[in-house]
């Protein structure tokens, strides 16, 4: 990490900050270096951040990369019937993607972690498609050995990026063009 030099010693080590004026500098600079990030917590997920200590999504830009969703309730537990897990999955992530500004069809790459992946595969993919638009990103699917809690049988991870508010349409010549 840099450190301004007002943290600095003669020796070009980081002094303490007991200064309340060195303590603002680094805390400006840092604000400033962070600036081009937004970290994504929906109100319902706070508890995610106070017990594992990450953030749902951080959004760069129009970029939203999510963290790995999971089906469990609001409590953290862990759903334990598949389809109700899997529904809980794709709602957890529609709620990351709508306070960053997304929805599913902003989706441009996803990865999904599957324990038990052959058993399972048939009930997940009936969930999504019910859910996920069809076709519209790139996919690819992990079969894991475990997650990060007992009874977790899948993850969706996946990276959005948020479309301008101007539509955008495919004319019959494969070139894009703005409608207004």
């Amino acid at each position: 990490m840099f450190f301004p030099e007002s943290l600095r010693g003669k020796n070009g080590r980081v002094q303490s900050c007991s200064s309340r004026r060195s303590m603002t500098a680094f805390l400006t600079l840092t604000d400033k270096h962070m600036a081009d990030r937004e970290l994504i917590v929906p109100p319902t997920m706070q508890r995610i951040v106070e017990r594992a200590g990450y953030v749902p999504a951080v959004k760069v830009g129009a970029t939203v990369f999510c963290a790995g969703q999971v089906g469990r309730t609001a409590d953290l537990e862990v759903i334990a019937d598949p389809e109700t897990q899997f529904v809980a999955c794709w709602e957890n992530l529609r709620v990351v993607l709508e306070a960053a500004g997304c929805t599913f069809e902003d989706v441009v790459d996803m990865t999904t972690y599957h324990v038990q992946m052959h058993a399972h595969m048939p009930i997940f993919r009936e969930v999504k498609n019910r859910i996920f638009p069809r076709g519209t990103c790139a996919w690819t699917s992990i079969g894991v050995a475990e997650l990060a809690h007992p009874g977790l049988l899948v993850e969706i991870k996946c990276v959005a990026v948020q479309r301008d508010s101007v539509a955008r349409s495919v004319s019959a010549d494969g070139l894009k063009s703005n409608v207004g």
